[in-house]
């Protein structure tokens, strides 16, 4: 249940601060969204680079049929289990929305 709330709470989040106008200059929106919300929730990769790959490649696996919580399990994001279903709930609201009903129930 606690990765469900993760995973909905990084979904959440990204809508309800895309949808306030959030925009740094030079960048996607959705990406400075998903970015800021990582940094904000102290999940850390090496760079920013890395944490935006991590995101469409959860994407990428729920495309090809596999589970959130089996996806975020595999996510390499430290010792809390917990971040990477925040990540993959982040990834789904920003670059994959198509995927949501992998969480939320229709």
């Amino acid at each position: 249940m606690r990765f469900v709330m993760l995973l909905t709470t990084g979904l959440l989040a990204v809508g309800l601060v895309a949808g306030c106008g959030h925009n740094d200059a030079g960048s996607d929106e959705k990406t400075s969204v998903y970015l800021d919300l990582l940094h904000k929730s102290d999940i850390h990769f090496d760079s920013d680079a890395d944490a935006i790959a991590a995101g469409k490649k959860a994407c990428e696996q729920l495309k090809s049929g596999s589970d959130a919580i089996e996806v975020s399990k595999g996510l390499n994001v430290g010792d809390d289990a917990g971040s990477g279903a925040f990540v993959v709930g982040a990834a789904i609201g920003s670059f994959c929305p198509d995927q949501s009903s992998k969480i939320l129930p229709d």
